[in-house]
């Protein structure tokens, strides 16, 4: 700082210039040493002004006497005034510098890539972020590089994988259109296969004169939240389309071409048939040329199940392969030969990846993912995403097996408790009748209003009457009785509030196909249905459903009769045939008895008086006559016993009775041919099961000898845990099975009608198959019961008929 007796710090005081004209005469000031070292005698000094305080002073000197004026003084101030400038601006360069060297650090510390272009689309700044992100190890060589060069490294493509427009990148569009432009592009590096996805941002700088200068853009790699919402929404898409059917053949082809081509150029998906076989079900490509490509390298090369790699290794030990780079040495070393390797080049394989289909602990199959025209290279996280997928499409599989498994038993199920018995047929009849007027007091409840009130109030059957959603809109007052509800507690709600709990999912969808296709017809044909009470009992019902056209749209009348009395009837019926069979089966064995005990043993007594006589001539003669015919009548009786009460039946089994039934046969019918195929049982069936069944033996023998004029018989039976099998089949005439039992009484077949009471008499199930000509198969199965000493039928039920 300058001294007050300076003639700068003096100039600074006076805040205006100083004119000294003789430095050695002046008194305000006094000038430093170096001025009276050099001779100065006159000078003038002005301020060097800043903006908030002055930067110094400015002095000019002379060893010469010369008197300074105004305009001297104006002249050095201009000068000082272009010191002040220049001093305000080498401040403001520095700050300018230091403000560069911070905002480059921060720059080069941002993980996304920045770069800046010129006019002519050049690179004039980038941080290391964008060098590494173009494949150069820093931001100086990634700008020495030309953009020609720099573009030619990848392929630009947009996120449907098409070829993206060079003219509409955002950089190129911020400097020719000078607006802010961002676009997602994938760069995709040929060499490598590596794909990487990135959303870019350019934004125009214009110069003063408010032209397009410079474009910014802004790299953000999205690369890793790209792929996971792609696989997600693969996952997504296979997840509805393995919902929409069972049928996994067709859903896991949909499957193939959802994967194509998010995850793959080709997806194969094979399914492992058995232990040693595979079965292809989806071959899947953009391309249709290389689908036949792959079809014709299928059938000429098919998997081998015994191949170290591959599928059929997959299959084997149930875990993934992987393999990033397919090289040509592999290729070399998995081809069969020239022609093979041929093939395998000419599909162009680059990146490979096989997952088990898995599911319980079982191996499925297998989903194969391939890379090839794309040039693309898979990762671990594609491994991962297609385990995933493989996984999901394995449960889907897995399901639709048990689902079909279920639905085989369940149609079994039905198949057996679906029966009806003769004794129902005027019951039957009686129901039709009532239908039959119910649909005319219907019709009458259209046309006059007033009958319908007086008629649905009447009616001796609960009646419901209810919309389109299922909401019930009238009941009569028998259904209060029923169901033990008051009006207002059912009027408004849904009907399914009459039904056991374990019906009311399934009922919303019968109900909805019912309104698909309305007609008067009785609910659950074939089926037990029970209602629900208020205070939560059950009942068992028929219902009777009747479409109705409104004003306010169609409705249905669901009559609902309570046949608690009907079923108990039925059991009480079905007690009585029970016993009916039981009586008729204990009469044969006492009558049976009976003879071996009476009358065979007084023909023998006779037979031994007869030899004990003697005579000659014509009376000896006629006494061996009479010995010859007594005993013809004894074996006719020991055989009327056998068939009564079949002697090795109880000691030995059915086996034995058939067996010993069938040797007599052969002697007394010669002509046929009789077969047996027949399990030993002993004392392993219940006796009534074997009774029963021998019974059944013996009926469909009698009906072949009396009307199949067969040339061959054949016996089969057999037996496990669960079941006994029954099967008598000839070679005969054959007859035309009628579809109702009633028409085999009608014409005669009682024998058969029979056979189907002591099957149902059992619990047990009745198959005839029959045509003209080709021969008849009576089959008969039981399940077999432990310990059942009462079996109880549900009355004559309708035969399986084969034509």
């Amino acid at each position: 700082s300058a001294g007050r007796a300076s003639q700068a710090g003096f100039t600074l005081l006076e805040n205006e210039p100083v004119i000294v004209d003789d430095l050695r005469t002046e008194t305000r000031v006094s000038g430093p040493a170096l001025l009276h070292d050099h001779g100065v005698i006159s000078g003038i000094s002005v301020i060097i002004r800043g903006k908030s305080r002055p930067w110094g002073v400015l002095g000019a000197h002379t060893a010469k006497l010369r008197h300074f004026n105004k305009d001297d003084a104006h002249f050095v101030q201009g000068v000082a005034n272009l010191l002040a400038s220049a001093i305000v601006r080498l401040q403001a360069e520095e700050t300018l510098r230091l403000s560069r060297d911070q905002l480059e650090i921060i720059l080069q510390g941002v993980a996304d890539g920045i770069t800046v272009q010129g006019i002519d689309g050049s690179l004039v700044y980038a941080n290391n972020a964008a060098a590494r992100s173009m494949g150069y190890p820093n931001a100086e060589d990634l700008i020495k590089t030309p953009v020609t060069e720099i573009t030619n490294k990848f392929d630009m493509l947009d996120e449907e994988g098409k070829p993206f427009p060079l003219n509409r990148l955002p950089g190129r569009v911020a400097l020719t259109e000078g607006n802010a432009s961002s676009a997602t592009i994938r760069f995709r590096y040929p060499d490598t296969g590596i794909e990487r996805w990135s959303i870019v941002k350019a934004t125009p700088v214009y110069n003063p004169a408010g032209k397009v200068e410079h474009a910014i853009n802004i790299i953000q790699d999205i690369t890793e939240l790209k792929q996971t919402e792609l696989g997600q929404r693969l996952l997504a898409e296979v997840g509805t389309l393995l919902d929409t059917s069972l049928d996994y053949d067709s859903t896991l082809a949909g499957v193939a071409h959802l994967a194509v081509p998010i995850l793959a150029d080709w997806c194969l998906v094979d399914l492992k048939e058995n232990e040693s076989s595979i079965r292809r079900i989806a071959v899947a490509h953009s391309n249709p040329e290389k689908m036949a490509l792959a079809q014709e390298f299928q059938e000429r090369y098919p998997p081998d199940w015994d191949a170290p790699t591959g599928v059929a290794a997959v299959l084997r030990t149930g875990k993934p392969e992987f393999y990033p780079v397919i090289t040509d040495d592999m290729l070399v070393a998995a081809a069969y030969d020239e022609e093979h390797l041929h093939a395998l080049r000419q599909l162009g394989f680059k990146s490979v990846i096989v997952v088990p289909l898995a599911a319980q602990g079982r191996i499925l199959g297998a989903i194969t993912l391939i890379w090839s025209d794309s040039g693309r290279c898979y990762t671990q996280a594609d491994v991962d995403l297609s385990m995933e997928l493989a996984r999901r499409a394995a449960l889907a599989i897995d399901y639709a097996r048990l689902f079909r498994k279920a639905q085989e038993l369940n149609t079994e199920l039905e198949n057996r408790v679906a029966r009806r018995t003769s004794q129902l047929q005027a019951l039957v009849n009686k129901l039709r009748s009532e239908v039959a007027e119910r649909r005319k007091a219907e019709e009458a409840l259209r046309k006059n209003e007033a009958v319908l009130e007086s008629l649905f109030e009447s009616s001796p059957d609960a009646t419901v009457l209810v919309d389109q959603t299922g909401t019930i809109v009238r009941i009569n007052s028998q259904a209060e009785k029923v169901f033990g509800y008051q009006r207002e507690e059912l009027v408004g709600k849904l009907v399914d509030l009459l039904l056991p709990d374990r019906y009311r999912e399934r009922h919303i969808s019968h109900r909805t196909n019912y309104f698909a296709e309305m007609r008067t017809r009785p609910m659950g044909a074939g089926l037990e249905l029970y209602a629900h009470r208020k205070d939560g009992t059950e009942l068992p019902v028929d219902v009777m459903l009747s479409p109705v056209v409104t004003e306010a749209g169609t409705l249905v009348i669901g009559s609902v009769r309570d046949i608690t009395e009907r079923k108990r009837m039925q059991a009480e019926l079905d007690e009585v045939h029970r016993r009916l069979i039981d009586s008729v089966e204990a009469e044969r064995i006492f009558i049976a008895q009976e003879l071996h005990d009476g009358p065979i043993q007084d023909l023998y007594v006779i037979t031994y008086q007869l030899k004990a006589m003697d005579g000659s001539g014509p009376l000896k003669e006629a006494l061996s006559q009479s010995k010859e015919t007594l005993q013809h009548v004894i074996s006719m009786l020991r055989s009327i016993c056998g068939d009564l009460r079949p002697p090795a039946l109880a000691p030995f089994g059915l086996e034995s009775a058939i067996r010993a039934h069938a040797e007599k046969l052969a002697e007394t019918n010669p002509e046929l041919d009789v077969h047996l195929d027949l399990m030993t049982d002993g004392q392993a069936l219940p006796e009534r099961m074997r009774l029963a069944l021998y019974r059944i033996y013996q009926h469909a023998v009698s009906n072949v000898l009396r009307h199949a004029e067969a040339r061959k018989l054949s016996v089969r039976f057999a037996f496990d845990s669960e079941k006994v099998l029954l099967e008598v089949s000839d070679d005969g005439c054959g007859f035309e099975v009628p579809r109702r039992w009633i028409e085999l009484a009608r014409q005669g077949h009682m024998g058969l009608v029979g056979t189907a009471e002591r099957v149902d008499a059992v619990g047990g199930h009745l198959e005839i198959h029959s045509t003209p000509g080709n021969g008849t198969t009576i089959r008969v199965s039981v399940p077999r019961q432990e310990g059942r000493d009462i079996i109880y039928s549900r009355g004559l039920s309708s035969p399986t008929i084969g034509r």
